[in-house]
């Protein structure tokens, strides 16, 4: 049972909720000892709201999950993880969750509370409305940000969140042109889909992959972080999300036994190379450099 349990909060999904150390990393915290555990303890709150709302998303497409090739092999849809019970734990977990992120924060709390607020609009409804139900998707990724500035307190370049609602939006296009291409307009994987197209997401997908570069850059070029930062070498990881950005693509594009292209994402080697390769240089920009903010006393 509590392996069903956990399968069902999908802890293989949690690499979302590194995010919330986003701002930490970009604040100059890392070596903030109370800021890494104010952090920390908000990442594992979230990954149990975060869990619950996968659960309650289980629970209200049970039937539909039953009949999806990947899908009816959950922990709820399976029975492993009986619906009575999983109707009880997923309030339980996720008001839990919102309660001890208000002791670190009432901001962070509000913030936690909104998440919750859209997930339960797009488990029970909103998932059925076409570019709505990515648009939310990629708000989760904006809400951890929020939740990880607030958290600790800090102030982070307006174009930071951006950036992440942008690529945020490019993988939830990119998963639904995936399960578009692999099953075509099938109701039954997802009824949705048949108000997508593929030529539709591909536009739109170049329209905001583009943007998402072009925000990155102007993150980089920004007066206010060469100040900050004093430092102009953040350019230099500019190929690295160009890159990020087309590996996703390749994936999309591939129709194996894969559920998404986002679940690839978490185990494609060099997707994980690429990420562990741009967080390594922007730490050595901003934290070893000579003039750098760390160095100099700035942030």
């Amino acid at each position: 049972m509590l392996t069903a349990i956990l399968k069902s909060m999908r802890p293989h999904q949690w690499a979302k909720n590194t995010l919330i150390f986003g701002p930490l990393l970009f604040a100059l915290k890392l070596t903030d000892p109370h800021a890494i555990t104010m952090s920390g303890i908000a990442f594992i709150c979230f990954c149990m709201l975060s869990g619950s709302v996968y659960i309650l998303n289980d629970l209200v497409d049970v039937k539909e999950d039953r009949e999806h090739p990947h899908k009816r092999f959950r922990p709820i849809a399976s029975g492993a993880f009986p619906e009575s019970i999983a109707w009880k734990f997923w309030p339980i977990t996720a008001l839990s969750a919102i309660g001890v992120m208000a002791f670190l924060s009432w901001t962070s709390a509000a913030i936690a509370g909104l998440y919750f607020a859209i997930n339960l609009g797009y488990s029970f409804k909103l998932k059925k409305v076409p570019y709505i139900d990515v648009a939310l998707i990629a708000s989760g990724f904006l809400l951890r940000v929020l939740i990880g500035i607030t958290v600790i307190n800090v102030y982070i370049s307006r174009w930071i969140l951006p950036c992440t609602f942008l690529l945020a939006l490019y993988l939830a296009l990119g998963k639904r042109r995936h399960e578009l291409a692999t099953y075509g307009n099938d109701t039954i994987t997802r009824s949705v889909l048949k108000n997508y197209s593929i030529e539709k997401l591909d536009l739109a997908m170049g329209i905001i992959a583009s943007l998402t570069v072009l925000a990155y850059c102007g993150y980089t070029l920004d007066p206010a972080t060469l100040k900050k930062f004093r430092t102009p070498y953040l350019i230099y990881t500019i190929p690295m999300i160009v890159f990020a950005i087309v590996r996703f693509h390749q994936l999309m594009e591939k129709k194996g036994d894969t559920e998404s292209p986002t679940q690839e994402l978490l185990r494609d080697i060099p997707s994980l190379l690429n990420v562990l390769v741009w967080v390594a240089v922007v730490i050595y920009i901003l934290y070893t450099q000579p003039g750098s903010g760390l160095l100099c006393g700035s942030g």
